[in-house]
């Protein structure tokens, strides 16, 4: 019994410094960089990035993630559209999270594809916004706009709260749009595949779907139009 104590109070000290020295070389490989962005009105993100938006007075972009990873992250603007990607033949194959902290001033579109996860952290503020999404990617966002188009393909999906004036939506395949929260005076649907909306719209109501394509509403609209096919179908909740 002795000679286990023994060999346990020998093992114990050891083992805590080896998982010390594991701690120590894991943030030895993260590290974060700031790059320069110049003026842009317009974000394309592909890849599998994580990113994080705030609308401030200012541009800035900072990347946070594993060392080796960062060096193969392209950042260019190019007229007004600021581009950030992987080089090409680059896989993040042990999926480390890579994070983008953006700051931007206004924007006109967002493009995201991949497997971007993409979220606001305070109310933004826009004229007229498009939104276009491919692969599997995710937005979560609170705005107010005049007006917003959504475009979603493959299985994306858009979570948004806020108020707007006009939103279009056209969202293919087995995208989700989770909007109950975001008010809309006009809203203006087209909807194909197994996808599925869920919106709150007051004054004027037109939808379109196909396929086994879902639309759930709130509000009272004084118009609803619709035309819906196959499987498809519109409810009110």
């Amino acid at each position: 019994m002795k000679t286990k104590a023994s060999l346990t109070r020998t093992l114990f000290p050891l083992l805590m410094m080896f998982i010390l020295i594991l701690a120590i070389a894991a943030s030895a490989f993260a590290g974060k960089q700031e790059r320069p962005t110049g003026s842009f009105t317009e974000i394309e993100i592909s890849s599998a990035f994580k990113v994080v938006l705030t609308q401030g007075n200012t541009e800035k972009l900072t990347l946070e993630g594993d060392d080796e990873l960062l060096q193969k992250v392209i950042t260019e603007t190019r007229g007004n559209k600021l581009i950030i990607k992987l080089k090409d033949g680059t896989y993040n194959k042990s999926f480390k999270e890579l994070t983008v902290y953006l700051t931007f001033k206004t924007l006109s579109k967002i493009e995201l594809s991949g497997a971007v996860n993409l979220s606001g952290t305070n109310q933004m503020k826009f004229d007229n916004l498009e939104l276009e999404c491919s692969g599997a990617t995710k937005i979560n966002l609170n705005l107010n706009a005049s007006k917003l188009d959504c475009d979603l393909s493959g299985a994306s999906t858009l979570s948004l709260e806020g108020n707007v004036q006009v939103l279009d939506i056209d969202v293919s395949g087995a995208s989700k749009v989770n909007a109950e929260d975001l008010v809309a005076k006009n809203c203006n649907i087209d909807c194909s595949g197994a996808s599925y909306i869920a919106i709150h719209v007051t004054d004027k109501l037109r939808a379109e779907g196909s396929g086994a394509s879902k639309i759930s509403y709130k509000g009272n609209p004084s118009i609803v139009e619709s035309d819906m096919s196959g499987a498809s179908k519109m409810s009110k909740i």
